[in-house]
């Protein structure tokens, strides 16, 4: 059975616009400003790409949302929570990587433990199953 997760990339862009911009804002001489330049969007969207990369290296395809092939008795329900646990750990990872590259490397290595969090509970909801019934 095929189960397709859809990824809300305006969502995730947003998250992580606000996490960079709330610590960035916070560390000496940081910037507070909302709107980010053309080339900081397309450095964000790169990442992005890259994170649903490293995520579906395990789980599956990404072509307009993540194909996943699931067993006939996998919990439908679990997948709103699938969806919301992929686009935190997209976030997670996204700003783990942008981190590295701001040369924040504790802020770094907050975001990677939470992306790993969030595999664990990908794991775990992609491992739900309904209970068979008897006809």
């Amino acid at each position: 059975m095929t189960t397709v997760i859809n990824i809300n990339r305006a969502l995730i862009f947003e998250g992580i616009s606000k996490i960079t911009g709330f610590i960035g804002k916070n560390v000496e001489n940081g910037l507070d400003r909302i709107a980010v330049t053309e080339d900081e969007r397309n450095i964000i969207d790169d990442l992005i790409r890259s994170s649903i990369i490293s995520m579906t290296a395990f789980v599956s395809a990404y072509d307009n949302g993540i194909t996943i092939e699931t067993p006939s008795n996998f919990d439908r329900a679990a997948s709103e929570a699938l969806q919301s646990e992929m686009e935190t750990y997209i976030i997670n990872q996204s700003c783990c990587n942008w981190f590295h590259i701001a040369r924040e490397e504790n802020d770094a290595g907050k975001y990677s433990e939470y992306a790993k969090n969030n595999i664990l509970n990908i794991n775990l909801l992609l491992s739900r199953r309904t209970r068979p019934q008897r006809i």
